[in-house]
């Protein structure tokens, strides 16, 4: 029999009817609920509903994670690890596996971690007592002290190995106040303190040896700490060193942020563009110095930079997306970086003079060539810091300012910061205050360029000689330190004196390694000093050259000013063009019919420039000078003709080195030897043909005479510095024999002198010879010596009847100067050796004209009648009829 099933329950039901179709009113107020919804989202805008569904996307995660953590709590390992740990709370571990396995990096975290977990378990297992070890975490700014502090307690909380359900968080100072016996975890940081303190320290670690202490802070307070707390060496703590992270774990530190920010990146932009944007923006030092606070920053920058890029409209319809252009990424960038470079690359090709920067600049560009076509970017990580030496006006501030421009736009600097100071500013003024002083500017120009000017202060002697003190040691110290922390995100630049700056690489070893380059800007040439005044006259002035004017310009500062180069440089063009100005403005007052062009031309008689004609003059004057030199005075004579060719030479183009040899001299003779009229030749000659125009500096040697070596070189330096592009004359050098020290400083002072500085040394023959010999360096400074010969009684004689002429206007009676000469050779037959050396030459002869000269003016008050020329009876002489040496000259 067949049996029949109901039919399932609804098969014979009709279908529901279809809805009547709606009334106008219906239907209007449907199309009015959408029009609403749309005028809402049109209001309100896309953002608000992308913020939701972040936060919904976010909820969806954490849910995700409490089924994972349910998930792993019901799996045979935890079932396990919870019959072996009576005391574990099994979710709470898993939650601290989850959390370690996606954190981004700390390593030995998760290691010591991991360790942990295998011993607390095991001994819980094994039934003995679980032990908690002190540890001490250090690292950086940012390296995840806290977070690994704060894993280590909840994973020994989690195995029930520590009591409390929180972690007491205290500083070094507090601890004593804040450690409970009801909390076993103990997190303490700022560990700087008084030794008292860290003593407070140790007996707390004694009376509390079942708590975990964490200690966490810098390297150094780090190690003072283990140093000085004695209970570490009865148990020795975990030290974890925490090593700064790299760019691909701040990549993926920066993804975690913005998706909790609600935000996502654009499509195709991936972690390795926003590893990019990351070394981009900051150098490696600042990343290993700052770390995981960077991932933060750079978020809020990308954040800031959309929201400035996008107007209010766009913000309010735009999705939640960050753009490559937000992280600094975008290609205009590049655009401005090439165009920074091509302008930079422009100055230094019109920059005057300083050659070797632009060498420097010249193979710094190489390298950035060579890495962008493939080559290794470790090529760019040296480092970057140099010297600048060279004279006052040399440009060493300009060089400075633009190598940190150019090394900006070659993208080896990250931030345009460029912090001038003088190095004395380093230096604090009380005990304690350099260190930080020096480590705040340091901070200030961290990612861009700290120059230091007259950076040879820091050497506690420089240019002054002066012994130094314990702040400039500090402050070397202290820049050295933080210059090498930061080898690739700061260019640090010293500038000073040659020899002040070589004084302070020699103070510390570790200076030449630090500042592998120096670079020395040598004097400017006339021909640059013009072309220098010349810019500065149309830039400042909006004045123009006439013509041929530039090069007269530059004639004009070799023979007038060559020995003022040295002292200022393009400052000697700015003081010429100032000059100029003046002279403008007077000519065009005394002048009113002049037209606009010759209003904004400068011309020769502006600069002072006078007619060759001038030159011509004090060329005469020189040769006069030398040709009026005495008979007597020839090898002096043709010691300064050889001197002319020289400096003809030079002036023709030769090398300037040949005069330095010319313009060291000895002169060699006794007093009144007229060694002053050599010297007065000397200083024309030299002055007519553009050299040693300074002036004349006369000192005598027995000022530096049994001084110590550090007084004597005092005293040289302030009389050549005041003879600097002039002559030197250093007179009674026999002073000196004898004094070894002071010999040696001479030597090595005027070994330093340049070519346009003139020295002569003055002294008897015999001591000169003396001093010569026991000072070799010295005798290699002056190789010429011009030897002064005595004058002879017939010469004293002449020198007699022609100084009455040109000092008193007085004449010898007639056959009065050959009895003076026949008295003088009876009587040098009979004097000693010593009184030759006091009384003879053109001394004995303006003695003996001076007591002529009074014997004259007793008979004129005499009443006798007053005659213009000299007697015999005036010099002492009986008569024509005596003979030699019957009335002997007295000679005061």
């Amino acid at each position: 029999m067949k049996r029949s099933f109901p039919p399932p329950s609804g098969a014979n039901k009709r279908p529901p009817p279809a809805e009547p179709p709606l009334d106008g009113a219906a239907a209007a107020a449907l199309r009015l609920q959408a029009a609403w919804r749309g005028f809402r989202l049109r209001a309100t805008g896309l953002a608000p509903h992308a913020r939701a569904a972040a936060a919904a996307a976010a909820s969806m995660a954490t849910s995700r994670t409490s089924a994972r953590l349910a998930e792993r709590v019901r799996s045979a390992e935890y079932r396990q690890i919870g019959r072996c740990c009576k005391l574990a709370d099994i979710r709470r571990l898993a939650q601290v596996d989850l959390e370690l396995e996606a954190l981004v990096g700390l390593e030995p975290v998760k290691e010591y971690c991991a360790q942990l977990r295998r011993d607390l378990i095991a001994r819980a297992a094994l039934g003995d007592e679980p032990l908690l070890r002190n540890v001490l975490l250090s690292g950086n700014l940012g390296t995840g002290k806290k977070l690994g502090a704060r894993l280590l307690c909840a994973m020994a909380r989690a195995l029930g190995a520590a009591r409390g359900a929180t972690t007491t968080e205290t500083t070094l100072e507090q601890l004593v106040l804040d450690v409970r016996r009801d909390v076993s975890c103990v997190v303490v940081s700022e560990l700087s303190g008084a030794e008292n303190v860290k003593a407070k320290v140790n007996a707390v670690l004694s009376n509390f040896p079942r708590h975990m202490f964490v200690f966490l802070g810098p390297t150094h307070e780090v190690e003072a700490l283990h140093g000085a707390v004695t209970y570490f060496r009865k148990a020795e703590p975990a030290w974890l060193q925490l090593p700064p992270y790299p760019a691909d774990e701040l990549a993926a530190i920066t993804e975690q942020q913005i998706c909790e920010a609600g935000y996502r990146l654009e499509e195709g932009f991936t972690r390795r563009e926003v590893r990019q944007a990351i070394c981009s923006t900051w150098s490696r030092d600042v990343l290993s110095m700052r770390n995981a606070h960077l991932p933060h920053e750079l978020v809020q920058r990308a954040i800031s930079n959309r929201n400035c890029r996008l107007s209010l409209k766009e913000l309010l319809h735009a999705p939640l997306v960050l753009r490559g252009a937000d992280f600094g990424l975008e290609p205009q960038g590049l655009d401005s970086l090439l165009a920074e470079r091509q302008a930079t690359n422009a100055e230094v090709k019109q920059l005057i003079g300083m050659a070797p920067l632009k060498q420097f600049l010249k193979e710094l560009e190489a390298k950035v060539m060579y890495v962008q076509a493939g080559g290794d970017p470790r090529l760019l990580e040296g480092c970057l810091n140099v010297v600048l030496t060279g004279n006052p006006g040399a440009g060493k501030t300009t060089a400075a300012r633009l190598l940190f421009r150019s090394l900006r736009a070659y993208g080896l600097l990250r931030k345009n910061v460029f912090v001038e100071r003088n190095a004395l500013e380093l230096k604090g003024t009380h005990i304690g205050w350099t260190c930080p002083q020096v480590k705040e500017m340091v901070q200030a120009a961290l990612g861009g360029c700290l120059f230091l000017d007259e950076a040879y202060a820091l050497s506690g002697g420089g240019k002054d000689g002066d012994r130094g003190d314990s702040f400039s040691d500090e402050a070397l110290r202290t820049l050295l330190t933080e210059t090498e922390n930061n080898r690739s995100s700061l260019c640090v630049v010293l500038a000073g004196y040659r020899d002040g700056m070589a004084h302070l690489m020699r103070a510390d070893p570790g200076l030449v390694r630090r500042f592998p380059t120096t670079l020395h800007l040598d004097d400017y040439s006339p021909a640059e000093l013009a072309c220098i005044a010349r810019q500065t006259a149309a830039a400042r002035y909006g004045l123009s050259f006439a013509p041929g004017l530039e090069a007269s310009l530059a004639a004009h500062i070799g023979t007038v000013h060559a020995a003022e180069i040295p002292k200022h440089n393009a400052s000697l063009a700015v003081q010429l063009v100032e000059a100029a100005m003046n002279r403008l403005a007077a000519r065009l007052v005394a002048s009113a019919a002049a037209s606009p062009a010759e209003q904004r031309t400068l011309l020769p008689s502006d600069f002072a420039i006078s007619p060759s004609s001038s030159a011509d003059d004090a060329l005469a004057a020189a040769e006069a000078a030398i040709a009026a030199l005495p008979s007597q005075l020839s090898s002096a004579k043709a010691h300064l003709l050889a001197l002319r060719d020289r400096l003809r030479f030079v002036a023709a183009g030769g090398a300037e080195a040949a005069l330095r040899g010319a313009t060291r001299l000895v002169l060699c003779g006794g007093e009144g030897t007229d060694a002053d009229a050599v010297v007065d030749a000397l200083c024309l000659l030299l002055a007519a043909h553009g050299v040693c125009r300074g002036g004349r500096v006369c000192r005598s040697a027995l000022g530096l005479a049994g001084e110590s070596a550090a007084a004597v070189c005092a005293k040289l330096e302030d009389m050549l510095d005041a003879a600097a592009g002039g002559v030197f004359v250093l007179r009674d050098v026999g002073a000196l024999v004898g004094c070894a020290a002071a010999s040696r400083a001479l030597g090595v002072a005027v070994g330093g002198l340049p070519a346009r500085t003139a020295a002569v040394l003055v002294g008897l023959p015999h001591e000169t010879d003396e001093l010569m010999k026991a000072a070799p360096a010295l005798a290699a400074c002056f190789p010429p010596r011009v030897v002064l010969p005595d004058l002879t009684p017939a010469e004293v004689a002449r020198l007699v009847a022609s100084r009455a002429v040109s000092t008193f206007s007085l004449s010898l009676a007639a056959g009065v100067e050959e009895q003076l000469a026949a008295q003088l050779s009876f009587e040098a037959s009979r004097r000693t050796k010593l009184e030759e050396l006091q009384f003879r030459n053109g001394a004995l002869a303006d003695a003996l004209l001076q007591r002529a000269v009074g014997r004259l003016a007793s008979r004129a008050a005499a009443g006798r009648a007053l005659r213009t020329e000299l007697t015999s009876a005036d010099f002492g002489l009986c008569g024509e009829s005596s003979s030699p040496g019957s009335s002997p000259i007295s000679v005061p």
